[in-house]
This record gives structure tokens, C-alpha cells and sequence, in this order.
């Protein structure tokens, strides 16, 4: 692991200084604070390193609300034995990653697999239904292009699909990361329509936590946890509110997916009609 130095007290570093600065300016200007033994990478790169005698003089410049040189605002800041704070952290975030390469290293044969939560597993499966919608509309456009052209279009890249892997549970081989937990069947309800506008597949399930998401062409929606059924020239529609969106619905789908709506616990404003008399 790369050495990362330790915080010199008796120096400072000190950027934006004008290019024609000379040592007995820097010595003028910085003498008040206290006796200075050395200057170190001055002025034609900008900055200079200070060092001084004293820690005291280090920490009165440190609280300093503003030094300036030939009219320039000049940044004064502690330094790491010659390295400048940004350049020290830039070292640390290194020694860092080092360390956890190292840590990485060590144990890469050791098998820990982590049980996926219900919020990854939703995650997965909002993801693989998007990289399959995509794919299915690649392969549609590839067979309409065939057949209007005669020949495939070698441009479409449709040949593989994502394939998104479900991280399983297994054993572990230390005691300190538990025992595996078998993940139960996925049992949330769920209610599929084709919606009459778009002629597309629209498939509402209910979410882990309440209420419910509908997924359609592979794109997943927030929760929503109350709807309303209205309908206007155009034919039977639901209002989802809290997404500001609606969605057209067949009549004929309309009591079974109120039922639906009910039996999760989703607010609706859908009610039986009365029986004819007979």
C-alpha cells in the first residue's frame, strides 16, 4: 500500500500566487507570522510550500479569513509534508482502494453469496422485463425490415438477449455471515389487460409493501394506492392520480379488475350495478 504522509505541522501550502512573486516578497509577507526556515516550489508553478519554524506560525495563518499577493486572493492550507491537501486526499482515496484490493485478493476463494432482499428481486424483474420488451422490439423491426427489403438488416444486433443473473442463497463457509434463508415463492396477485387505445399488454401487480405498480411495454410505475373508474366518448378509462397518468381499460375488464383492486386493498370508486327486477 502506497505511504500516505502524515500532517506536517510546521509548513503550509499556498496556491494562486502571482508568477513574478520573489522569496522576499513570500518572506515580507508571511515574516509577521513567524520565522520562516525554507521556500520550497515557489512561483512559476503558481504555489509554494512555507516552512516554518514554528507551529504557532502555521496555526495563525490557518485561521487567517484572507492574505492576498499583488491584489490575487491567495489560498493557504496545511500540508502533508510537501503535498498539498487536495493532492493528500487524492493519496488516501489510492491507499484506499489499495486496501480493499488487497482485502479483495485475500479472499477470492472464499464464497459469500448474499440472499437477495424483495427490493432487488423487484429491481431484477423490472429490468428484465425492460431488456425483454427491447429485444422483442428489435426482433420485430429486424423481421418487418426482411420482409419489406427481401434480405436482414445486419445493423440490428437482436441475436442475445440481457440475461440478468438471480443471485441464489447458498452456504456459507464462515459462521459470521450467517446461514443461508431459502427465498419463498414470489405469491403477490396480479391482473393483466390489454388496453384498447394503444393495444397493449398492461399487467398491474400488487407491490411488497402496499399498494400496487402496473407494468406496461416493459416499463414499471411508481406504487399507487387508490384509482378511479370513469368513462367519456372514447370508452372506459382508470385515473391514477397520484402518478397523473391514466390508462383506457375493455368494459369487460372493468368488475374483475375493480375485484382485483379490492381484494389488494386499492381504493376504488367502482360500485355493482343493481339487479334488474325481474
Amino acid at each position: 500500500m502506497s505511504a500516505v504522509p502524515s500532517r506536517d505541522r510546521k509548513s503550509v501550502y499556498v496556491g494562486g500566487l502571482p508568477i513574478t512573486a520573489t522569496d522576499a516578497e513570500l518572506r515580507e509577507l508571511f515574516g509577521k507570522y513567524g520565522g520562516i526556515r525554507e521556500i520550497s516550489n515557489k512561483c512559476m508553478q503558481g504555489f509554494a510550500f512555507l516552512h516554518f519554524y514554528d507551529e504557532s506560525a502555521v496555526a495563525k495563518l490557518l485561521v487567517e479569513p484572507e492574505i492576498r499577493m499583488h491584489g490575487q486572493l491567495l489560498k493557504v492550507d496545511a500540508t502533508h509534508f510537501g503535498v498539498s491537501s487536495r493532492d493528500f486526499k487524492k493519496m488516501q482515496l489510492e491507499a484506499e482502494d489499495e486496501e480493499k484490493a488487497k482485502k479483495l485478493e485475500e479472499t477470492k476463494d472464499e464464497t459469500y453469496v448474499v440472499e437477495e432482499t424483495e427490493e432487488e428481486e423487484e429491481l431484477r424483474l423490472r429490468r428484465e422485463a425492460a431488456s425483454k420488451a427491447k429485444a422483442e422490439e428489435l426482433q420485430r423491426r429486424r423481421e418487418e425490415y426482411e420482409a419489406m427489403h427481401g434480405k436482414p438488416d445486419e445493423t440490428m444486433e437482436v441475436d442475445e438477449m440481457p440475461v440478468i443473473k438471480k443471485r441464489t442463497p447458498v452456504k456459507r463457509d464462515s459462521e459470521e455471515h450467517g446461514k443461508a434463508v431459502v427465498k419463498k415463492e414470489d405469491t403477490r396477485k396480479e391482473f393483466t389487460f390489454t388496453e384498447p387505445s394503444e393495444g397493449v399488454v398492461v399487467t398491474i401487480r400488487e407491490s411488497f409493501h402496499g399498494g400496487a405498480q402496473y407494468t406496461v411495454q416493459g416499463f414499471t410505475k411508481p406504487v399507487f394506492t387508490k384509482v378511479e373508474f370513469n368513462e367519456d366518448d372514447d370508452g372506459d378509462f382508470i385515473d391514477f392520480d397520484e402518478l397523473d397518468t391514466s390508462l383506457s381499460v375493455p368494459h369487460a375488464s372493468i368488475a374483475p379488475l375493480a375485484a382485483f383492486f379490492t381484494s389488494i386493498g386499492i381504493k376504488h370508486n367502482h360500485t355493482e350495478p343493481a339487479p334488474t327486477p325481474v
